[in-house]
C-alpha cells in the first residue's frame, strides 16, 4: 500500500527547487518495503555519502575503484561529526570503500563507535568507465551513455551495474537491520551517491525522468524513518555544516 506523504516534505521539495509543487505532489509517496514486521516500530536511519575525494573534484565516475577522501574531504566529515556530537547512534555502518571507512571513522570517532564495513552499501559499478571523466566516456562510448543517461535503472555501463541493481542490493542491507536498543538511537549509514539516489529515487516515488534532479553532495545527509513495514523520507541532501549556514556559532540541529 503506498500513501502520500505529508505536506511538509512538498514543501521541503519545492523550497529547495528540486520541483515544481505539482511535480513535489505527484512524484512524493511512502513505499512499503517487502519485509512485515508484527508489530509496528520506528526507526530512524541516517544515510549520508562521503566526503570529497579528489577524483570528486576532477569530476572522474568513481564506483567501485577505491580512492581516498582529500584534505577537503576530511575537513567535511570532520563537520559531519561535530553535527551528530549530540545524536545516539546505535549502529553505524560503512560501504568497504576506503572513502566511505574514513568518512564513517571520522563521525564515529567522537562517540567510540566503530563502523562495520560492508559491500552491499558500495556506490554503483561502473564497469569500463571506471576512473573515466564526462568528456572521455561521451568520446568512446556515446551510445551507451546515451541509453544510461536517459535511463540508468534499466541501463548499465559496460560491464557495470544498472541503479535498479544497486537498489536491489540497497533494499536487501535496509530490510536486514535490526533495531537499536533503545527508541532515541538511530542507524547511520555511510555510502556513496549513487547508491544514496537508488533509495531515495524509489522511497520518494520518483519518475525515471525526474532521476537526475536529485542531488546528493558530499557528506550530505538525508534520513529515511521507518514506520513497522514502511520507509518514508524525512528530508535529503542536508548539508548545512558544510555550508557556513550555522546559527550561533553552533551546528544546525538533527531531527
Amino acid at each position: 500500500m503506498q500513501r502520500n506523504v505529508p505536506n511538509k516534505m512538498t514543501q521541503y521539495l519545492v523550497k529547495s527547487g528540486v520541483f515544481k509543487t505539482g511535480e513535489a505532489r505527484y512524484c512524493i509517496r511512502k513505499v512499503c518495503s517487502k519485509s512485515v514486521k508484527k508489530r509496528e516500530i520506528f526507526v530512524k536511519i541516517y544515510l549520508i555519502r562521503h566526503g570529497r575525494t579528489k577524483d570528486n573534484e576532477e569530476k572522474r565516475f568513481v564506483g567501485w575503484q577505491d580512492t581516498d577522501l582529500s584534505e577537503e574531504g576530511c575537513l567535511q566529515a570532520e563537520k559531519l561529526a561535530l553535527r551528530f556530537q549530540d545524536k545516539k547512534i546505535g549502529a553505524l555502518y560503512s560501504s568497504d570503500l576506503l572513502r566511505a571507512i574514513k568518512t564513517a571513522e571520522i563521525l564515529g570517532k567522537k562517540q567510540g563507535i566503530k563502523p562495520r564495513k560492508s559491500n552491499m552499501l558500495r556506490e554503483i559499478n561502473f564497469g569500463e568507465w571506471e576512473g573515466l571523466t564526462y568528456e572521455e566516456i561521451m568520446h568512446s562510448y556515446k551510445k551507451e551513455a546515451q541509453k544510461w543517461l536517459k535511463n540508468p535503472l534499466l541501463y548499465s555501463p559496460p560491464g557495470g551495474e544498472s541503479l535498479l541493481q544497486v537498489y536491489a542490493r540497497m533494499e536487501k542491507f535496509l530490510n536486514s537491520l535490526s533495531p537499536p536498543e533503545n527508541n532515541d538511537e538511530a542507524i547511520v549509514l555511510v555510502s556513496h551517491g549513487g547508491a544514496i539516489l537508488s533509495v531515495l529515487h524509489k522511497y520518494l516515488g520518483l519518475r525515471k525522468e525526474d532521476i537526475w534532479k536529485i542531488k546528493i553532495k558530499n557528506t550530505a545527509i538525508s534520513l529515511l524513518q521507518k514506520k513497522g513495514a514502511l520507509f518514508e523520507v524525512v528530508f535529503f541532501n542536508d548539508v548545512r555544516h558544510i555550508e557556513n549556514e550555522m546559527e550561533n556559532d553552533k551546528m544546525p540541529e538533527l531531527l
